[in-house]
């Protein structure tokens, strides 16, 4: 859910976009995509406010912008290049006056966030939201690659970091913590040199979800085995 101008924007599994009131729950709008059941994990990306806008992901490869007062369509994008698992299930994001979004199965793009025209496809498969950092994107691949973008979409470094996918990069006292789909999680410095390792201890662990940082400087992430870590 997603908290803009008092509303509460919801985006719930069977595709439908809700519009609420914060405080009486009053459904303002509700705006229903149809898509195939055959082709995609059926999953959702969170909701992107933009200026009177909201930008979102689905599952049947588009991204779209839906006014905030109304629902109602202004624009849609097909971004995914697949055939199957084409959901466009990553966190989309505003950087350099453009929208940022990508899919499993298909390039990075970044979108004219007026009327969804694509400016640049970058060759990156992204596996998770990018994080800013100054005027660069450090963003993770699903070849387990780590990579610098640039602000007009030019690729500044890239290095290849494990065999499984990426599930998410933390910016962590001037350091970058990379977390995977597989037992490891890297430190890495700002140059993407290597820091440290941390083994989760079980072939079978991940970490899928975000890394928190408090406000003395742990981080704290859950593994797929029901694991809480703390490290400082």
């Amino acid at each position: 859910a997603v908290l803009t101008s008092g509303r509460l924007i919801l985006h719930l599994r069977n595709h439908t976009i809700m519009a609420i009131d914060a405080m009486t729950g009053k459904i303002f709008w509700s705006y229903q995509r149809s898509v195939t059941f055959s082709s995609t994990l059926q999953r959702v990306s969170k909701v992107l406010p933009y200026d009177n806008s909201l930008i979102v992901g689905f599952a049947d490869g588009y991204i779209a912008s839906l006014s905030l007062e109304e629902g109602i369509l202004n624009w849609e994008q097909r971004i995914s290049s697949g055939v199957k698992f084409v959901d466009v299930d990553v966190e989309p994001i505003y950087f350099n006056g453009k929208i940022v979004a990508g899919s499993a199965a298909g390039q990075m793009k970044f979108l004219d966030p007026k009327n969804g025209f694509v400016i640049k496809s970058v060759d990156i498969v992204q596996s998770h939201k990018p994080v800013i950092d100054n005027d660069e994107l450090i963003v993770g691949t699903v070849f387990g690659e780590i990579t610098k973008v640039g602000k007009e979409g030019n690729i500044i470094d890239r290095k290849k970091l494990s065999d499984v996918g990426i599930s998410g990069i933390t910016k962590w006292k001037d350091r970058y913590v990379v977390t995977t789909m597989g037992e490891k999680v890297y430190f890495l410095n700002k140059d993407f040199s290597p820091y440290a390792e941390f083994n989760l201890g079980h072939d079978q662990s991940a970490i899928f979800g975000d890394v928190a940082v408090s406000n003395e400087g742990h981080i704290v992430f859950y593994s797929s085995r029901n694991r809480l870590y703390t490290i400082k």
